[in-house]
Protein backbone atom coordinates (compact mmCIF):
# COMPACT_ATOMS: atom_id res chain seq x y z
CA UNK A 1 0.00 0.00 0.00
CA UNK A 2 1.23 3.67 -0.95
CA UNK A 3 1.76 6.84 1.64
CA UNK A 4 0.33 9.31 0.67
CA UNK A 5 1.92 12.72 1.79
CA UNK A 6 1.76 13.86 5.54
CA UNK A 7 -0.79 16.40 5.85
CA UNK A 8 0.54 19.13 8.23
CA UNK A 9 -0.49 20.35 11.61
CA UNK A 10 -2.02 23.49 10.59
CA UNK A 11 -3.05 22.27 7.43
CA UNK A 12 -5.41 19.48 9.56
CA UNK A 13 -6.55 22.18 11.94
CA UNK A 14 -7.92 24.49 8.65
CA UNK A 15 -9.92 21.35 7.63
CA UNK A 16 -11.40 20.81 11.18
CA UNK A 17 -11.89 24.46 11.96
CA UNK A 18 -13.63 24.48 8.11
CA UNK A 19 -15.75 20.86 9.04
CA UNK A 20 -17.21 22.67 11.96
CA UNK A 21 -17.66 25.91 10.21
CA UNK A 22 -20.03 23.71 7.72
CA UNK A 23 -21.87 21.76 10.25
CA UNK A 24 -22.61 24.75 12.26
CA UNK A 25 -24.08 26.82 9.27
CA UNK A 26 -26.28 23.84 8.07
CA UNK A 27 -27.97 23.49 11.44
CA UNK A 28 -28.69 27.16 11.84
CA UNK A 29 -30.45 26.51 8.32
CA UNK A 30 -31.72 23.63 9.50
CA UNK A 31 -32.86 25.11 13.29
CA UNK A 32 -34.48 28.06 10.83
CA UNK A 33 -36.89 25.60 8.42
CA UNK A 34 -38.01 23.63 11.60
CA UNK A 35 -38.79 26.60 13.52
CA UNK A 36 -40.58 28.39 10.42
CA UNK A 37 -42.57 25.34 10.01
CA UNK A 38 -43.63 25.32 13.37
CA UNK A 39 -45.00 29.07 13.13
CA UNK A 40 -46.97 28.18 10.34
CA UNK A 41 -48.49 25.45 12.22
CA UNK A 42 -48.99 27.05 15.28
CA UNK A 43 -52.51 28.85 15.13
CA UNK A 44 -54.25 26.54 13.53
CA UNK A 45 -52.88 23.58 16.07
CA UNK A 46 -53.59 26.14 19.09
CA UNK A 47 -57.18 26.19 17.74
CA UNK A 48 -57.64 22.87 17.77
CA UNK A 49 -55.67 22.40 21.01
CA UNK A 50 -55.97 25.01 23.35
CA UNK A 51 -54.51 23.47 26.00
CA UNK A 52 -51.21 22.55 23.95
CA UNK A 53 -50.48 26.19 23.37
CA UNK A 54 -48.13 26.39 26.09
CA UNK A 55 -46.37 23.13 24.93
CA UNK A 56 -46.21 24.93 21.34
CA UNK A 57 -44.95 28.43 22.53
CA UNK A 58 -42.08 26.43 24.64
CA UNK A 59 -41.16 24.27 21.69
CA UNK A 60 -40.87 27.56 19.40
CA UNK A 61 -38.68 29.04 22.10
CA UNK A 62 -36.55 25.60 22.28
CA UNK A 63 -35.87 26.06 18.48
CA UNK A 64 -34.95 29.84 18.47
CA UNK A 65 -33.00 29.85 21.32
CA UNK A 66 -31.03 26.80 19.56
CA UNK A 67 -30.87 28.50 16.43
CA UNK A 68 -29.65 31.40 18.08
CA UNK A 69 -27.01 28.94 19.72
CA UNK A 70 -25.89 27.59 16.27
CA UNK A 71 -25.37 31.38 15.26
CA UNK A 72 -23.14 32.07 17.96
CA UNK A 73 -21.08 28.64 17.15
CA UNK A 74 -20.74 29.90 13.24
CA UNK A 75 -19.16 32.68 15.07
CA UNK A 76 -16.89 30.98 16.80
CA UNK A 77 -15.90 28.68 13.93
CA UNK A 78 -15.40 31.80 11.49
CA UNK A 79 -13.00 33.04 13.61
CA UNK A 80 -11.16 29.82 14.09
CA UNK A 81 -11.15 29.22 9.98
CA UNK A 82 -9.71 32.64 9.95
CA UNK A 83 -6.95 31.96 12.44
CA UNK A 84 -6.28 28.46 11.15
CA UNK A 85 -5.91 30.38 7.35
CA UNK A 86 -3.19 32.50 8.68
CA UNK A 87 -2.12 29.55 10.71
CA UNK A 88 -1.31 27.99 7.12
CA UNK A 89 0.17 30.99 5.68
CA UNK A 90 2.40 31.14 8.33
CA UNK A 91 3.25 27.94 8.01
CA UNK A 92 3.82 28.23 4.16
CA UNK A 93 6.28 30.96 5.23
CA UNK A 94 8.63 29.06 7.30
CA UNK A 95 8.90 26.79 4.51
CA UNK A 96 9.70 28.63 1.91
CA UNK A 97 12.25 30.33 4.16
CA UNK A 98 13.83 26.92 4.49
CA UNK A 99 14.16 26.42 1.03
CA UNK A 100 15.80 29.87 0.06
CA UNK A 101 18.34 28.80 3.11
CA UNK A 102 19.05 25.55 1.15
CA UNK A 103 19.33 27.13 -2.14
CA UNK A 104 21.85 29.97 -0.63
CA UNK A 105 23.87 27.65 1.03
CA UNK A 106 24.48 25.34 -2.06
CA UNK A 107 25.39 29.14 -3.87
CA UNK A 108 28.14 29.61 -0.90
CA UNK A 109 29.45 26.18 -1.40
CA UNK A 110 29.50 26.83 -5.06
CA UNK A 111 30.88 30.71 -4.85
CA UNK A 112 33.92 29.40 -2.38
CA UNK A 113 35.02 26.62 -5.22
CA UNK A 114 34.64 29.47 -8.10
CA UNK A 115 36.68 31.82 -5.56
CA UNK A 116 39.34 29.72 -5.67
CA UNK A 117 39.29 28.95 -9.35
CA UNK A 118 38.77 32.83 -10.38
CA UNK A 119 42.10 33.27 -7.88
CA UNK A 120 44.21 30.70 -9.63
CA UNK A 121 42.98 31.72 -13.26
CA UNK A 122 44.37 35.24 -12.25
CA UNK A 123 47.33 34.15 -10.99
CA UNK A 124 47.58 32.09 -14.35
CA UNK A 125 46.84 34.79 -17.19
CA UNK A 126 47.23 38.20 -14.77
CA UNK A 127 43.27 38.62 -16.26
CA UNK A 128 40.41 38.95 -13.76
CA UNK A 129 37.86 36.66 -15.43
CA UNK A 130 33.57 37.53 -14.87
CA UNK A 131 30.79 35.87 -16.69
CA UNK A 132 29.71 36.70 -20.01
CA UNK A 133 26.65 39.40 -20.14
CA UNK A 134 25.55 39.68 -24.09
CA UNK A 135 24.73 42.84 -24.95
CA UNK A 136 21.00 43.80 -26.74
CA UNK A 137 20.27 41.30 -29.52
CA UNK A 138 19.07 42.04 -32.69
CA UNK A 139 16.27 40.18 -34.45
CA UNK A 140 17.28 37.09 -35.87
CA UNK A 141 20.89 36.46 -34.25
CA UNK A 142 21.12 34.02 -31.44
CA UNK A 143 21.06 35.01 -27.91
CA UNK A 144 22.12 31.53 -26.09
CA UNK A 145 24.25 31.67 -23.61
CA UNK A 146 24.02 29.88 -20.02
CA UNK A 147 24.05 31.98 -16.56
CA UNK A 148 26.32 30.44 -14.06
CA UNK A 149 24.72 28.28 -11.84
CA UNK A 150 25.96 30.14 -8.48
CA UNK A 151 23.71 33.14 -10.13
CA UNK A 152 20.99 30.78 -10.94
CA UNK A 153 20.76 29.44 -7.08
CA UNK A 154 20.39 33.06 -5.80
CA UNK A 155 17.89 34.27 -8.39
CA UNK A 156 15.49 31.40 -7.47
CA UNK A 157 16.58 31.96 -3.73
CA UNK A 158 15.48 35.85 -4.09
CA UNK A 159 12.24 34.84 -6.09
CA UNK A 160 11.22 32.70 -3.09
CA UNK A 161 12.34 34.84 -0.60
CA UNK A 162 9.75 37.58 -2.47
CA UNK A 163 7.11 35.07 -2.18
CA UNK A 164 7.55 34.39 1.81
CA UNK A 165 7.67 38.09 2.52
CA UNK A 166 4.61 38.49 0.24
CA UNK A 167 3.10 35.58 2.34
CA UNK A 168 4.26 37.26 5.69
CA UNK A 169 2.33 40.18 4.94
CA UNK A 170 -1.05 38.84 3.75
CA UNK A 171 -0.49 36.51 6.66
CA UNK A 172 -0.16 38.89 9.97
CA UNK A 173 -2.10 41.99 8.27
CA UNK A 174 -4.13 40.90 5.00
CA UNK A 175 -8.14 40.85 4.86
CA UNK A 176 -10.11 37.63 6.04
CA UNK A 177 -10.93 37.81 2.17
CA UNK A 178 -7.51 38.27 1.00
CA UNK A 179 -6.37 35.28 3.34
CA UNK A 180 -8.45 32.87 2.09
CA UNK A 181 -7.79 33.85 -1.72
CA UNK A 182 -3.56 33.62 -0.64
CA UNK A 183 -4.44 29.54 1.39
CA UNK A 184 -6.23 28.69 -1.91
CA UNK A 185 -3.09 29.71 -4.29
CA UNK A 186 -0.57 26.55 -4.73
CA UNK A 187 2.96 26.76 -3.38
CA UNK A 188 5.52 27.30 -5.46
CA UNK A 189 6.83 23.65 -7.18
CA UNK A 190 10.10 22.56 -6.31
CA UNK A 191 12.39 23.74 -8.49
CA UNK A 192 15.39 22.23 -10.50
CA UNK A 193 18.04 24.26 -8.51
CA UNK A 194 16.38 22.41 -5.37
CA UNK A 195 16.29 18.77 -6.51
CA UNK A 196 19.28 18.86 -7.89
CA UNK A 197 21.13 19.78 -4.36
CA UNK A 198 22.81 16.93 -2.72
CA UNK A 199 22.40 15.60 1.10
CA UNK A 200 25.21 17.78 2.00
CA UNK A 201 23.96 20.90 0.45
CA UNK A 202 25.88 21.22 -2.73
CA UNK A 203 24.92 21.04 -6.35
CA UNK A 204 26.83 19.67 -9.16
CA UNK A 205 25.94 20.56 -12.71
CA UNK A 206 25.68 16.99 -13.76
CA UNK A 207 22.75 16.68 -11.07
CA UNK A 208 21.14 20.35 -12.34
CA UNK A 209 20.80 18.74 -16.00
CA UNK A 210 19.19 15.65 -14.49
CA UNK A 211 16.89 17.83 -12.50
CA UNK A 212 16.25 20.26 -15.51
CA UNK A 213 15.08 17.09 -17.90
CA UNK A 214 12.86 15.63 -15.21
CA UNK A 215 11.22 18.87 -14.70
CA UNK A 216 10.71 19.17 -18.56
CA UNK A 217 9.36 15.86 -18.78
CA UNK A 218 6.58 16.80 -16.54
CA UNK A 219 4.94 19.83 -18.44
Amino acid sequence: MGHGVKTSAAVQGLADAESALARWAAEVEAKGAELASMQERAGEEALDDPDGAGAIAAAMSRLGNEQDVARRAVAAATARVQAARRKVLGERVAALTDRVARLRKAAAIRQKRTDVLLAELLEHEAATYVPYVPGPVSSGESASFKIPVTQLLLANATVLEQKAKALLVVAESGTADAVAVWVGNPTPATLATEAAIGSDGSLRVADLQRANELVRARL
